[in-house]
């Protein structure tokens, strides 16, 4: 792997850590398989719950890495993805 940088500073050989926040299982192969081929690792949880805890790195997920990207289901059980928002 090589440590050259493309034109916009973005280096093409890196891998992109996915947070994928979704709690039905097929969407989240289907997703899964979505990224298969890309340079990325994928994490998933089944709520916002555990994304925060992920996103804060608290209780278990104390080494999580963190996110480049966060693909979030707005309709999640506990504290869903539209949590916080202006309503």
């Amino acid at each position: 792997m090589s440590n050259a940088m493309g034109p916009s500073g973005f280096d093409p050989e890196a891998v992109l850590d996915v947070l994928l926040v979704e709690d039905d299982p097929s969407d989240a192969l289907m997703a899964a398989e979505a990224l298969t081929g890309s340079p990325v690792r994928l994490h998933t949880v089944r709520d916002g719950d555990e994304a925060l805890a992920v996103l804060l790195r608290a209780g278990d997920h104390g080494d999580a890495p963190r996110p480049g990207l966060v693909l979030l289901d707005l309709n999640l059980p506990h504290l869903d993805g539209r949590a916080g928002l202006p309503g």
